[in-house]
């Protein structure tokens, strides 16, 4: 995975959690729940390492603690934070929707991310340009 560009990294990463929220925002069965969450297992394991390196690219070896804290801080706690909020928004109203729109967001991101490789004129760090 090292030598593959970051672009098909995080492209097919962001694709793989999309795909696994508009299924369980589809249809939310135990089988494809498990299946879902497989496939975002993937999709995660592949984005956070790559974000990780990409957000300490620009600074110096020396300069890297302060960065990568941050980005650790602000990640992990999405990953606390987002469930605890859509499961708050449960009891209020259906979730399906919500995960759904969630899930054609990292999908249109990832093919977005995906297709700037053909259109990619320079090597970039940055997935966004």
């Amino acid at each position: 995975v090292d030598k593959v560009p970051d672009r098909i990294v995080l492209g097919a990463g962001f694709l793989a959690m999309g795909l696994a929220y508009v299924a369980i925002g589809f249809r939310p069965v135990t089988w494809l729940v498990f299946t879902a969450g497989i496939a975002f297992g993937l999709g995660y394991s592949l984005s956070y390492p790559r974000l990780s390196v990409m957000a300490v690219a620009p600074f110096a070896d020396k300069d890297r603690e302060k960065p990568i804290a941050l980005f650790n801080v602000f990640f992990v706690a999405g990953t606390y934070f987002v469930p605890l909020v859509i499961g708050a928004l449960g009891h209020f109203a259906s979730v399906s929707g919500f995960l759904v729109t969630l899930g054609l967001g990292a999908i249109l991101f990832g093919v977005r991310t995906l297709a700037g490789i053909a259109g990619a004129a320079r090597p970039s760090r940055n997935p966004l340009s």
